[in-house]
């Protein structure tokens, strides 16, 4: 008996989907990195940089909004997105 055509996956359909996951892990990991980074005090951070925080520190952010007037970037950038909605 004679398989279907399509039934099996072939070479072309492997390779793409293998560059297509190589291609996910290159383009997320530094985000979900960085995203668990900003929860790391300054020392954890270049004492182990590829490890999970310890607990979770919101200092970081704090200080994005504060020293880093971080609001206001914000709010102007809301200011422009709005009308074009």
């Amino acid at each position: 008996m004679q398989a279907r055509p399509g039934a099996a996956w072939s070479m072309a359909a492997i390779v793409s989907y293998a560059i297509f996951a190589v291609v996910f892990l290159l383009v997320t990991y530094p985000l979900v990195w960085m995203f668990y980074t900003s929860f790391k005090d300054q020392w954890e951070i270049f004492d182990r940089p590829f490890s999970l925080p310890t607990s979770l520190n919101l200092a970081n952010y704090v200080e994005a909004w504060t020293t880093g007037n971080f609001g206001r970037f914000f709010f102007n950038s809301v200011f422009v997105t709005l009308p074009s909605v």
